[in-house]
């Protein structure tokens, strides 16, 4: 959509299983990681419609 430049104006991310009690330490590496390696890839393909934004 961003590349398409359809005036996206909004964008959310689902991810569940954040609220830890137990193994606190390793499944939030875990959950960061599994967010992190998709916005990793999908910032290259926005910078210019984020450059443009107001």
């Amino acid at each position: 959509m961003i590349k398409n430049d359809v005036g996206l104006q909004l964008a959310a991310i689902d991810a569940g299983g954040l609220d830890t009690h137990t193994n606190e330490r390793a499944d939030l590496d875990r959950h960061l990681t599994e967010i992190g390696a998709p916005l990793a890839a999908f910032a290259p393909t926005s910078a210019t419609a984020w450059a443009r934004s107001p």
